[in-house]
């Protein structure tokens, strides 16, 4: 299981080592605490001026362990406790696991627990029994939590993600504009604010919302000289399909992400990738969440090596053996593009960043900000059919809404549910409403009948913001169309200095000698091709028909997958039997498999053999002869090539 999929419960382990705290020095707790034995580029700066003290702003791209710049204070302050903001519970989780993992006591405070839960936490946190607690913005509303956190001695206030309170930044929260007030409560500590990614703009905007006027800012490690960038121009699908097809066939058996801009996209691109003959899998924010769980720890593990996804994959996601990140649509920002292109190439090897260029792509994040930020008069239609109900609850939802305010003629023409949602919500933070649903049935209830000159909703906020998305959108445009140096371009966007001078001879615009290959050489299978189709009917036997293709073969490979270990695949006699043969080709000869009749799917997506492949296995009939020569082809003969 990945560190982000753990469960919220999970907080307080007794059975986690337990370091000698505090540490007596920054390099003790690196290498004692942590288990490392460097620090990675700018971390140890930062750390010391925390220390120090100081207040600090750090950009430090994907990948360059920022979580650890306000991780280790924790286990070097005497007294008081490091507080961390963080806008997304899957992050949260994911840290605190690494955390309890090598003792260091920690908790998180969110909505994910029970209000008992959270009572008890606040209350341990009260008691000094914890060096780091993790909490989402919208915590500080909490009297009782407000109340706690006064009464503690926070030594350092963490803001994880802080471009988030930039209405300048690609992520703006308006929660995250409480954090000034937030640090005045709590008497004014130091503060570390740390993004990914942040202009100059954004920069000196996080600061003003902070109120910190000397902070430190720090800008490093946004030169990953093993990722390879390269953008190409694919005008309609067939174009992108081939385009991506022959971008992952460069490393067929090894991990890559397809970022997808909607939903649909993500599933048919997975559907297109599947008939091509990859194994890939879909994670987008509609599936339920055991799906988007049991196929992300597929990918972790390495069972799945395609993983085609929306943005709602990759926060606090730590794989440090993706060889490729592709963008099938431009991205709305290079700030996004950057952050999730930096999920390659964790492990220092080389890895591969390409953008899939088609000018069209343009009208979907136009859709987007349309509809994210919606017009004055599209607000002052939805708002009108409101007041015009009364005060108290309705029934309907945005999408209801919507069909009702544009029927009627006083909104746009067209109007999407997505803009009549975005629209409740600016009523909903203004105080006029509340909205969501009552276990499936939508409800909004109305507060109040304000006059639309009387609506607490910031217009000229709504229309910057609208604008800054817009001028996003063109930064990634000249990105894409343009021949300048794609390292260069993106390390001055974010106000460093790459160190490479002219040119980095690793993207498109400067390499000469064609791209770099990213496939792996790796030895031919030491079986015969008929006991390697045996080996596999044995696997499925041994499965009893309860496991899917999948989950065949990452038993037959060996898998570290704890699907696996829950389900006891892992405590099979076949479990890593053919362990030197990738997951793509174990999937692809158990589907052979399939089509020869000596495997069958008798219910859904669980598999078992048939009595023909039980022959097989033991003996008694011989392999066809067809599934023998695409064994030796396929996998023996194309491992040796």
């Amino acid at each position: 299981m990945s560190r982000s999929t753990a469960s919220a419960s999970r907080a307080d382990t007794s059975d986690a080592p337990t370091p000698d705290l505090p540490a007596s020095s920054p390099d003790e707790a690196l290498e004692e605490v942590f288990g490392y034995d460097s620090f990675r580029p700018s971390q140890r700066n930062v750390i010391d001026r925390v220390i120090d003290g100081d207040d600090v702003l750090a950009i430090m791209p994907t990948g360059s362990g920022k979580s650890l710049c306000f991780q280790l204070p924790a286990c070097l302050t005497e007294t008081g406790l490091v507080l961390v903001v963080s806008p997304l519970i899957a992050l949260m989780q994911d840290q605190l696991e690494g955390l309890e993992e090598v003792g260091v006591p920690s908790t998180l405070i969110n909505s994910s627990l029970s209000r008992r839960e959270r009572r008890r936490r606040i209350s341990a946190m009260r008691e000094g029994a914890y060096r780091l607690v993790y909490v989402a913005p919208e915590r500080f509303r909490s009297d009782r939590f407000r109340s706690a956190i006064e009464a503690t001695d926070v030594s350092l206030l963490a803001i994880d993600e802080a471009h988030c309170i930039s209405q300048w930044g690609h992520d703006f929260r308006p929660d995250y504009l409480a954090l000034e007030e937030a640090r005045q409560m709590l008497d004014e500590p130091p503060v570390l604010a740390v993004t990914a990614t942040a202009t100059k703009q954004v920069q000196k905007d996080i600061l003003d919302q902070l109120g910190l006027d000397e902070a430190d800012i720090i800008v490093g490690g946004f030169e990953r000289p093993n990722l390879y960038f390269d953008v190409r121009e694919a005008t309609g699908k067939q174009a992108k399909l081939e385009e991506l097809v022959e971008l992952l066939e460069r490393a067929p058996s090894q991990s890559a992400v397809v970022y997808c801009a909607t939903r649909r996209q993500v599933e048919n691109v997975a559907d297109k990738l599947d008939v091509e003959g990859f194994v890939s899998g879909a994670y987008h924010a509609g599936m339920s969440d055991r799906k988007r769980r049991v196929t992300q720890e597929a990918f972790m593990a390495g069972d799945l090596p395609v993983l085609v996804a929306t943005n709602a994959f990759g926060m606090g996601v730590d794989k440090p053996d993706i060889r490729a990140i592709v963008h099938y649509n431009m991205p709305g920002s290079l700030e996004a593009y950057y952050q999730e292109a930096g999920r390659a190439g964790r492990d220092g090897e080389p890895a591969h960043c390409s953008m899939l260029y088609d000018p069209a792509d343009r009208d979907i994040h136009d859709f987007f900000i349309e509809n994210s930020y919606p017009e004055k008069t599209t607000v002052k239609a939805i708002w009108l059919e409101l007041r015009g109900r009364g005060t108290g609850r309705h029934g309907i939802g945005p999408e209801q809404l919507a069909e009702i305010v544009e029927s009627s003629g006083r909104g746009p023409e067209r109007l999407h549910e997505w803009a009549a949602e975005s629209s409740l919500d600016l009523l909903s933070r203004g105080g006029h409403l509340e909205f969501g649903y009552r276990g499936d049935r939508p409800y909004i209830e109305v507060e109040d009948r304000a006059r639309i000159r009387e609506l607490r909703i910031n217009w000229d906020s709504l229309a910057q913001q609208r604008e800054v998305e817009k001028r996003q959108l063109e930064d990634v445009v000249t990105y894409a169309s343009g021949n300048r140096c794609r390292k260069e371009h993106l390390i001055y966007y974010f106000g460093a200095t790459p160190d490479f001078g002219d040119d980095c001879d690793y993207c498109d615009v400067c390499l000469e000698n064609g791209e770099p290959e990213l496939a792996e050489s790796r030895e031919a299978p030491s079986d015969a091709p008929e006991t390697i189709v045996r080996k596999i009917l044995s696997g499925v036997a041994r499965t009893h028909g309860e496991a899917t293709v999948l989950d065949v073969a990452a038993m037959l490979g060996g898998s570290s997958s704890n699907r696996l270990e829950r389900r006891g695949f892992a405590e099979l006699s076949t479990y890593g039997r053919l362990d030197e043969i990738t997951q793509h080709d174990l999937v692809h000869a158990i589907r052979r498999c399939l089509d020869v009749e000596l495997v069958a799917r008798p219910h859904g997506h669980r598999i078992r053999l048939t009595s023909l492949g039980a022959d097989v296995m033991k003996g008694s009939q011989s392999v066809p002869i067809d599934l023998i020569e695409w064994v030796r082809a396929e996998i023996i003969e194309g491992a040796e090539d």
